[in-house]
């Protein structure tokens, strides 16, 4: 069985990891190589990625986003991208405010940490269709940040549904008015994940018809905490 042509190592591209350096110029140009290459492989070898601004988003469809895994309690250990204290994000409400964006079909992040590091407002989002996120950790958005966006996009190409997100913690680090994961697509499945420290663990917003959620385990945390929001009405 033959494997993808290439392997778009980030560190190819000048990027450092080692937790102090400012990487965002060299893995912008690992994801706008990403971009030229559908259907391929990027892998972020292991180290702390700084960035202090919102990475492009993966436009391409079908391209594999690969870490080696992530340690919970030190950040130097696996494949981490942290946002710097100087963290600026993009323009609000936007999807080009996360820290790392899918937009293309069929993508899928697997073995990598987005940590927020209380600085930035939106960590992860998906407006591609049929994406996967699979044993990644999504940590410490900024307060009232969301750890995980899910939602169409009317621009975006084959716009988000059908998304799953798997074997994965949302680790909202007990930020004020933090959200784990704001789902606005039809069909989404999550499965054996764990919500920790987020005021609102799963919201569940219009449009987001057909979710199944199985295996999981949420720890909300905060005055007025709520396991899972349906559409303005919340659950302990």
């Amino acid at each position: 069985m033959s494997g993808p042509d290439k392997v778009l190592d980030a560190k190819a591209f000048g990027a450092y990891g080692d937790g102090k350096s400012d990487d965002t110029e060299a893995l912008a140009a690992w994801i706008g190589a990403i971009n030229q290459a559908p259907g391929e492989v990027a892998f972020l070898p292991p180290g702390q990625y700084m960035i202090s601004a919102p990475l492009p988003e993966v436009m391409v469809d079908s391209v594999v986003v690969l870490g080696c895994g992530w340690s919970y309690i030190n950040f130097r250990h696996g494949s981490v991208i942290s946002a710097l204290p100087s963290y600026s994000p993009g323009p609000s409400g936007s999807s080009g405010s996360a820290m790392l964006s899918l937009a293309g079909e069929g993508n899928r992040l697997e073995g990598i940490c987005i940590d927020g590091g209380g600085h930035a407002p939106a960590l992860i989002s998906v407006t591609g269709g049929h994406a996967q996120l699979t044993r990644i950790q999504a940590h410490h958005a900024a307060a009232n940040g969301t750890c995980v966006g899910i939602a169409s996009r009317e621009s975006a190409k084959n716009s988000a549904f059908s998304c799953w997100i798997t074997d994965s913690v949302i680790n909202g680090q007990a930020a004020p008015g933090n959200t784990g994961v704001s789902l606005a697509c039809s069909d989404a499945i999550l499965q054996g994940c764990k919500w920790d420290g987020n005021h609102v663990c799963l919201q569940i917003l219009p449009g987001a018809a057909g979710a199944q959620i199985t295996g999981s385990h949420f720890t909300p945390f905060g005055s007025g905490r709520n396991a899972i929001w349906f559409n303005g009405s919340g659950s302990t």
